[in-house]
């Protein structure tokens, strides 16, 4: 997502949120709106992972199953693939 944005000019290395990062996307391209509802969920698997007391009352590996992460992984693939969709169909600006 972030290299999406660096190919819109846009510098986008303040945040880590997955919505935030697909919401700033979607203002380029309307193709974002497929995956824009999932950022959500990706953040929540970000933010328990890096900080595992954020979850009251047990740890991300108690919480998250495997369910969770397979649907995860699923869910950044599909993103990553439209942004490398995004990159192949890329053509800088003569400078």
């Amino acid at each position: 997502l972030r290299a999406f944005l660096f190919m819109k000019k846009e510098d986008a290395k303040e945040t880590r949120s997955v919505s935030e990062l697909l919401e700033r996307c979607l203002t380029y391209d309307e193709d974002f709106e497929a995956v824009i509802e999932h950022g959500g969920r990706l953040d929540i698997y970000y933010k328990t992972t890096r900080y595992p007391d954020s979850l009251p009352g047990g740890i991300p590996a108690e919480l998250i199953t495997n369910r969770d992460s397979k649907e995860a992984i699923k869910i950044a693939a599909d993103i990553l693939k439209l942004v490398e969709e995004k990159r192949k169909a890329y053509v800088p600006e003569k400078m």
